[in-house]
C-alpha cells in the first residue's frame, strides 16, 4: 500500500511538472489539487499512464490491414507516408462511448484543422461502410476501419475500457505520444494537444 501511494504521489508531481512546463500555469495548481484529492481519479490516471507507457515505442505489424470508406482493404503501411496523428475510436457499439467521443468532437476537429487533414487519420473499430462515411463527413479527414485487437499495442487490449485514445505513428509504424483523455481533466488534453502541435512545428512562431 505504501509503495502504491508513493507511486501515485510521484505521478501527481509528474502531472504538475507537465502542466507547468507547457505553461498552463493558471490551471496547474488547481488541476493537481483536484487529482490529489480524488483517489479514484488519481488511480485512473495512474492506470492510464501505465497503458500509455506500455504502448509507446511499440510497432504495429507491417501486414496490418484496414478497410476504407469504399470497402477496399488496404495496408496501414501504405497510407503512412510521413508521421501521422492518429485518433483511435474503439466504441461504435457502446452508446456511452459514443457520447464521450461526441463531447470531444469539436476539439478534435480543431486539432485536425490545425495540423492539416492530410496528417491525421481516424481508425474506427467498425468496418461498416456507413459508419466510416458518417465519421469521414463529420470529422473531415481520412477514416479507416479496423476491429479492436487488430492493432498490436497494449491499448488495444479488449479488457481495457477506453472509448478512444490518441497517438502519433511514424512511417516505420512506430507508436509514440499515446494519450487517453480523462473526463473532468481537460487541462491535460490541452497540454497534450499543445505538445503535439509543437511536435508538428506549427507553434514555433509563437511566444510562450
Amino acid at each position: 500500500m505504501k509503495y502504491k501511494f508513493l507511486l501515485l504521489s510521484v505521478f501527481s508531481l509528474f502531472i504538475l511538472f507537465c502542466l507547468v512546463t507547457i505553461k498552463i500555469k493558471e490551471n496547474a495548481n488547481a488541476s493537481v489539487e483536484r487529482i490529489k484529492n480524488d483517489s479514484f481519479l488519481l488511480n485512473c490516471l495512474y492506470e492510464n499512464l501505465n497503458k500509455q507507457f506500455k504502448s509507446n515505442n511499440s510497432f504495429i505489424k507491417n501486414e496490418t490491414s484496414l478497410v476504407d470508406i469504399s470497402g477496399n482493404t488496404i495496408y496501414l503501411r501504405d497510407i503512412v507516408g510521413k508521421m501521422k496523428f492518429v485518433i483511435r475510436f474503439r466504441g461504435t457499439q457502446c452508446r456511452s462511448c459514443v457520447n464521450v467521443f461526441n463531447q470531444y468532437t469539436e476539439r478534435l476537429k480543431k486539432i485536425i484543422s490545425d495540423l492539416g487533414a492530410d496528417l491525421v487519420i481516424i481508425l474506427l473499430d467498425s468496418e461498416n461502410i456507413t459508419d466510416l462515411q458518417i465519421v469521414t463527413e463529420k470529422m473531415n479527414c481520412e477514416v479507416y476501419g479496423i476491429p479492436v485487437g487488430n492493432l498490436s499495442l497494449e491499448l488495444e487490449n479488449k479488457n481495457h475500457i477506453i472509448p478512444f485514445y490518441l497517438f502519433t505513428l511514424s512511417n516505420f509504424l512506430m507508436i509514440q505520444d499515446c494519450f487517453i483523455p480523462v473526463d473532468n481533466l481537460d487541462d491535460l488534453l490541452d497540454v497534450y494537444i499543445e505538445s503535439i502541435e509543437r511536435k508538428y512545428l506549427i507553434l514555433d512562431d509563437k511566444s510562450f
